[in-house]
């Protein structure tokens, strides 16, 4: 059987991708640790890897007891139209809000509100990026700070402080960026966070390695055991999104018809290990799970 190890050796040597450090890690920390075309310190950007480590801030605050799925968008985000969008809908996918491009010039929180919802929350399932401006604002509200103070307090637990940040400069440029249309100083300065962050393989596996420990039922990690939140473990009953065609528009709380979007339209990327750009379409594979 050919190892994980002589599979990612394989891509580097035949150029698919321009590097990649590969690591193991079980509950008890860190096992291996390889580059390969790059050091093993070095940073990447993280792109849709930051959504779940922004889910991770936030249900420390829900565990405080300072933030709650059912937490309103309004809540912190007062000129959001729909008074029914809750951080479980956020963090499932189930918000309905209409994407921007990944690298949109609009202020977030702008794109945010006013931008719509393509489909009542809860109603169908569609991948979302731009979500996770919404939950950023409310971990803000909640905790009293920006939400990159609630990470790092996240990976200091874990004895690794600022071991990611929205600072892509010092991270491996992605390879193919420009070429597949992309601009990364724009996307850079917008510090998404859905898909802003860049960090090390390392602290992503003792991350792992943690909620490996979570869940055989160690105390001292970054939650109290059991993942007790329901929408952990649920997996959302929407339907999938309605197509281009045939879906609705909810802006400030009026539904309306909308013609589908040319297909130039630059869609939302995500970035492999290697740091070589691909397409991503919209909508999440069928079976997709829970809030966080």
């Amino acid at each position: 059987m050919t190892s994980p190890i002589d599979i990612v050796r394989g891509h580097i040597t035949s150029g698919r991708l321009p590097s990649a450090v590969l690591g193991i890690a079980d509950a008890a920390g860190v096992q291996e640790l390889v580059a390969f075309g790059a050091r093993a310190d070095d940073r990447y950007p993280l792109f849709s890897i930051t959504k779940p480590i922004v889910a991770l801030a936030a249900a420390r605050l829900i565990e405080q007891g300072r933030l709650s799925a059912d937490t309103t968008l309004v809540t912190a985000v007062p000129g959001f139209a729909d008074r029914t969008t809750t951080l479980a809908h956020l963090a499932s996918h189930t918000s309905g809000l209409d994407e921007p491009v990944l690298d949109t010039a609009v202020p977030l929180r702008r794109e945010l509100i006013s931008r719509g919802q393509i489909f009542s929350p809860g109603s169908a399932v569609q991948y979302s990026t731009l979500a996770y401006t919404g939950i950023a604002a409310l971990i803000e509200h909640a905790g009293g700070r920006g939400w990159e103070a609630e990470v790092d307090d996240l990976f200091a637990s874990l004895g690794s402080p600022h071991a990611v940040s929205t600072d892509l400069a010092d991270a491996l440029p992605v390879a193919d960026a420009a070429a597949a249309g992309h601009d990364m100083a724009v996307f850079a300065a917008q510090r998404n966070p859905g898909a802003g962050l860049a960090g090390r393989a390392e602290d992503l596996l003792r991350l792992g390695s943690a909620l490996l420990r979570i869940a055989a039922g160690d105390p001292r990690g970054l939650l109290t055991p059991p993942l007790s939140m329901p929408c952990v473990r649920r997996a959302p009953s929407a339907s999938r999104a309605p197509t281009r065609d045939h879906r609705r528009r909810i802006v400030n709380g009026v539904s309306a018809g909308t013609s589908p979007r040319p297909d130039s339209a630059k869609q939302p990327s995500s970035v492999t290990a290697g740091g070589r750009a691909r397409s991503s379409g919209s909508t999440p594979p069928r079976g997709a799970h829970g809030c966080f």
